[in-house]
Order: structure tokens, then sequence, then C-alpha cells
């Protein structure tokens, strides 16, 4: 096989789709003006579902994430705070003198 030889199944696929296609324009064309009235504002209420979807998953999505940087930032900060001198905000040195 070339490497410009296209395989048997993908063409068979292309033919396919090529089908359908076809038999979809059809059948679009033989709707009455009322009828692709209809079918559009069926598509479009379904997409305005999906949408709705979408955005109240990726809401969902956003507050577990939310969630889960604040617990982080406060692990973090928990652990500055233990390590840090309360009076002057600064790690103390080795031999435990900090900036007060």
């Amino acid at each position: 096989m070339s490497a410009t030889a296209i395989p048997a199944s993908v063409i068979g696929q292309l033919e396919a789709v090529t089908q359908a296609l076809g038999a979809e324009l059809a059948r679009y064309a033989a709707l009455t003006p009322e009828q692709r009235r209809a079918e559009s504002r069926e598509n479009w209420i379904a997409q305005q579902r999906y949408e709705e979807r979408v955005a109240t998953y990726n809401a969902a999505v956003d507050k577990v994430n939310r969630e889960r940087g604040r617990r982080a930032n406060e692990a973090q900060a928990a652990k500055v705070r233990a390590v840090t001198c309360g009076e002057c905000f600064q790690i103390p040195a080795a031999n435990g003198v900090c900036g007060c």
C-alpha cells in the first residue's frame, strides 16, 4: 500500500456519510415551510436545553474546584501560621528569634 492510497474501509465510510447526507437533504427539501420552522424551533429548544445542562454542570464543577482550592489554601495557610510569629508575621530564625 502506498502512502497516498486510501483504505477501502475509509472509502466505505465516506460513501455511507455521502448517502446519509443526500438522504437528509432530500428529506429536508420535501418539508413544507411550516414543517421546517417547527423542526427549527424544536432544534433550537433542544440546543437551549443542552446549553442549560452544560451551564449547570460547569457551575457545579466550578463550585467543587473552588471548594478544593479553598481547602488547599486554608491548609497551606495553616502550615504557614504554625511556623510564623503571630505578632510580627515573620518566620523565626533557627535560634527562635523573630522580628519582635
